[in-house]
């Protein structure tokens, strides 16, 4: 996740690149009730609409955005295909989604640690942190000065999993991937408020002062790379900020939601850009409240049972090879 004093590696709105429709159900049926939430925690203006801009460098991605789009475009999502003159950068195909929401990044934490802090949530020191996990799933956090207790630990996002979980154990599910952030000074004339191009989890975002955000699952060379694929030459970016961090991606592209290994831990990941906007839903699964859509879609994403996973494996930042 991002800190406060980091440069963003974090991109939150109501898309995602999934090509499985039940994916999509469970994000229409939360927009709303997660839109109301982030408003309530972060203010009214934390949120905005944008039009992203969709693009496929690789024949893979050609085709699997080919398959969202009528997918969408089936169910009267606003969604054009750019024709190929307009396509100025090394994509073989691009599309263009209009009006989806968008969590300024610049406001999430001074919300979100005001909401905790009022809601009585204890944050533990990162520094020496470690976790001691029964088979049942509870367990102990201990850092330097403090210990607590906890009934279930969740391990909410990739870096955390990389970081706690028995990877040994889970080769098969995560790849150790690097990656890496950027921040540019203002630039000229952004070509788009935002671009994602699915390989490498690239995207990149026009603020409003022009500043360019940048961040991929790739080292700084190829990131180089996605950059010119998305009509910018990269020598024209001067860096005002990068962060080079290490994390973990899920091998075939779907969610990760459950028990990581037999005895031990949950897990969330691989929810991409979108998680915020699934977080009632997930709340609810934690608590062991949640029915019908919500409870077959995160009871199928488990990792237990790797006969699951070919049922829910989807396009993710690297190309699948039958």
């Amino acid at each position: 996740r991002s800190l406060p004093y980091q440069v963003n590696r974090e991109l939150n709105m109501a898309l995602s690149l999934s090509t499985r429709p039940k994916t999509w159900r469970l994000l229409r049926a939360n927009e709303e009730e997660a839109t109301r939430l982030i408003r309530k925690i972060l203010g009214k203006r934390a949120l905005t609409r944008t039009n992203p801009l969709i693009g496929a460098s690789s024949p893979y991605y050609r085709d699997a955005l080919s398959h969202l789009y009528h997918y969408l475009k089936a169910t009267d999502v606003e969604i054009e295909r750019l024709p190929a003159g307009k396509l100025k950068g090394k994509y073989l195909s691009a599309y263009r989604m209009r009006g989806v929401r968008l969590v300024r990044s610049r406001m999430i934490w001074s919300g979100v640690l005001g909401w905790l802090e009022r809601s009585g949530i204890t944050m533990a020191e990162q520094s020496g942190m470690r976790l001691e996990m029964r088979k049942d799933g509870s367990g102990k956090i201990i850092s330097e000065n403090s210990s607590y207790a906890a009934r279930k630990i969740v391990l909410a996002d990739e870096q955390a999993i990389k970081a706690h979980a028995p990877m040994g154990q889970l080769a098969h599910v995560f790849e150790p991937v690097s990656a890496c952030a950027l921040e540019t000074d203002p630039v000229e004339r952004p070509v788009a408020p935002l671009i994602i191009n699915p390989q490498n989890s690239f995207w990149m975002v026009s603020q409003q002062n022009r500043r360019l955000e940048i961040c991929a699952k790739a080292g700084k060379d190829r990131i180089a790379r996605d950059i010119r694929n998305s009509f910018i030459e990269p020598a024209r970016l001067r860096l005002n900020g990068m962060s080079r961090f290490s994390t973990v991606i899920v091998r075939d592209g779907a969610p990760v939601t459950g028990q990581l290994t037999q005895s031990g831990c949950y897990g969330i990941a691989g929810f991409g850009h979108w998680g915020a906007f699934v977080a009632p839903a997930l709340s609810r699964w934690l608590a062991g409240k949640c029915e019908g859509l919500e409870k077959d879609y995160f009871s199928c994403h488990g990792v237990k049972k790797r006969t699951n996973r070919p049922l829910v494996a989807d396009m993710g930042c690297r190309e699948v090879v039958a």
